[in-house]
């Protein structure tokens, strides 16, 4: 059964829900999201977990152990159509399979999980291994898998030994990163090994970096995140994001200095190292960052706060009704090898009533997600649940608020929520055009704006019920980072691209400018999303500038110069 539900698009600004989706064959199997995201086309892709026959446009999928295990699922859905392009899965029989995380650059697809056993393609080797990164291939009407890479854990005999998991995943260019929590004594990458420095079976953190080179990878290095050893507590990364080679992981600590923390990484290639880190109070209860986004050299961590102990080298947060702060979204500016607070915005409610799950940034506008349970204030923007149904003791239901920036200081423009009277979480949040995208679940009969997700009531087979679903908002006022001054303007100021078209690289040329300051160029792909930046030092005289382009699909993308206060764009096709 697919039930497609949309509203007419207006050119004034209304901010409703736009469109819900339930995706379940209900007389066949079920189907549980647990990532998203999206192309530079606006396509979005889904991936999670199914268990029977499952049907998603033209593809039905079947469970390799019939209703036993679940297997893997990866699907594309087309805005322009609103239906499935194509739907694929992997798994083994009698094996439990899940897919955690995905990420998208030009038509290949990267996709991490735990308990995978064997892709349906014949170019991957057989075997089981607890945590996977694997690739697929996009060819327009179906897809295929291309690589699959195991983590392996080293523990003896130890139930520990399969205990690891992925939980986020970044790419840049031809770079995959992925990062999670291990439990074993010791984990191989490839031919790079981590050993747990945790002790008593606790888990220890990771990120981790592989070289996509098309037909096969490797993996290059891994690191811990954890900078304290012999802590009787579990320690984990969340969160991920990508620009360049800069690397910025989101994660917890526990034990004696239980503390949330997120932190850059650089990428040098065969290695990497930690250059600044910014943590929370050491109380536990106290903020954890959940999420994090990040646009040039602008970063975004978002989370939750249960004490009022906010920190991460900001001054605690104060709710001007002096309602007890539950929550956060702040901004930081990457200085290289330092990072510079902007602003942090408080969100009240009751204490450890809500959970951020995504975060996205375009041009000025942030957009975060996430599942809350009673009463939350985006600023001036009140939610309130409904009272809880039968079988459980409250209500979640699903929110996604926006940030405005202007300047250095960010204020909240809307709220909106979704749900009924049981649990209703999401997934993923991603933007596409001007759409707030989000993927999840919702239990029994969901109210979306003016749109109704019908579903019966669970009872007490609440988890057995719940309905995927997929959802949008249309903000018509969210900032394109593609408004900027015209070609024109560009031409009259002098900034020269060649050449262009261009393969593999292309040179900037900048001109000279009294009094000059340090110039900042960010390539974005063709809905804004960054996928370079760079750093010019101050000069005297005309600047090059040469752009690195290995590893990037052939489009148009268009390249932001920003020399002291002006700003311009150059359009760039890359073929």
């Amino acid at each position: 059964m697919l039930l497609l539900l949309t509203a007419p698009r207006m050119w004034a600004q209304t901010i409703t829900w736009s469109g819900a989706q339930e995706l379940l064959d209900r007389n066949k199997g079920s189907i549980t999201i647990t990532a998203t995201t999206a192309d530079a086309k606006g396509n979005i892709y889904l991936t999670g977990n199914f268990l029977g026959t499952v049907t998603l446009g033209n593809s039905i999928l079947t469970t390799s152990s019939g209703n036993y295990e679940q297997d893997v699922f990866v699907a594309k859905w087309n805005k322009a159509t609103t239906r499935f392009e194509w739907a694929v899965q992997s798994g083994i029989l009698y094996e439990h399979d899940e897919a955690r995380a995905i990420a998208v650059s030009g038509t290949s697809i990267y996709v991490t999980g735990v308990g995978i056993g064997s892709f349906r393609t014949s170019s991957v080797t057989r075997g089981v291994g607890e945590v996977f990164v694997a690739k697929l291939l996009d060819r327009g009407s179906t897809a295929q898998f291309v690589w699959n890479h195991q983590v392996s854990g080293l523990r003896g005999s130890s139930p520990y030994a399969r205990s690891d998991y992925p939980t986020a995943l970044a790419v840049s260019g031809t770079n995959v990163y992925v990062a999670g929590a291990f439990r074993s004594d010791i984990a191989h990458f490839g031919t790079v090994a981590l050993t747990n420095i945790n002790t008593r079976g606790f888990y220890d953190s990771f990120v981790a970096k592989l070289t996509d080179e098309g037909a096969t990878s490797h993996f290059d290095w891994a690191k811990r995140a954890r900078q304290r050893s012999g802590e009787w507590a579990d320690d984990e990364i969340t969160a991920l994001a990508a620009n360049g080679t800069s690397v910025y992981v989101v994660g917890t600590q526990g034990g004696n200095s239980a503390h949330s923390y997120f932190a850059k990484l650089t990428d040098a290639g065969v290695t990497a190292r930690f250059v600044w880190r910014r943590e929370s109070e050491y109380q536990y209860g106290a903020a954890k960052a959940q999420a994090i986004a990040v646009s040039g050299t602008s970063v975004y961590v978002a989370g939750t706060d249960r004490g009022n102990y906010f920190v991460f080298g900001f001054p605690k947060l104060v709710n001007t009704d002096g309602s007890t702060v539950n929550a956060f979204v702040l901004k930081c500016i990457d200085m290289g090898d330092q990072s510079k607070s902007e602003w942090a915005l408080p969100v009240s409610g009751t204490s450890g009533n809500i959970q951020v799950q995504g975060l996205a940034v375009s041009g000025s506008d942030v957009y975060l997600a996430g599942s809350f349970w009673d009463t939350v204030s985006f600023g001036s923007n009140r939610l309130t649940t409904l009272p809880p149904g039968y079988f459980i003791s409250r209500n979640e239901d699903i929110f996604v608020a926006k940030v405005t920036e202007s300047g250095a200081i960010g204020r909240f423009a809307w709220a909106l929520q979704a749900g009924g009277n049981y649990e209703d979480q999401i997934a993923g949040l991603v933007l596409s055009g001007q759409d707030v995208f989000v993927a999840g679940f919702a239990a029994a009969t969901s109210y979306f704006g003016p749109f109704v997700i019908n579903g019966s009531a669970p009872g007490s087979a609440l988890a057995y019920n719940r309905l995927s679903i997929v959802a949008y908002i249309t903000d018509s006022a969210m900032q394109s980072p593609m408004v900027l001054p015209t070609s024109q303007a560009a031409r009259q100021w002098g900034v020269e691209l060649y050449p262009n078209p261009a393969s593999g690289q292309a040179t900037v040329v900048m001109p000279i400018i009294q009094n000059s300051s340090s110039a900042t160029l960010t390539l974005r792909d063709a809905v804004g999303r960054v996928l370079r930046s760079y750093f010019v030092p101050p000069s005297i005289g005309e600047r090059r500038h040469i752009l690195d382009l290995a590893g990037l699909p052939v489009g148009l993308y268009a390249l932001h110069v920003q020399v002291g206060s002006k700003q311009i764009v150059r359009w760039l096709t890359i073929h």
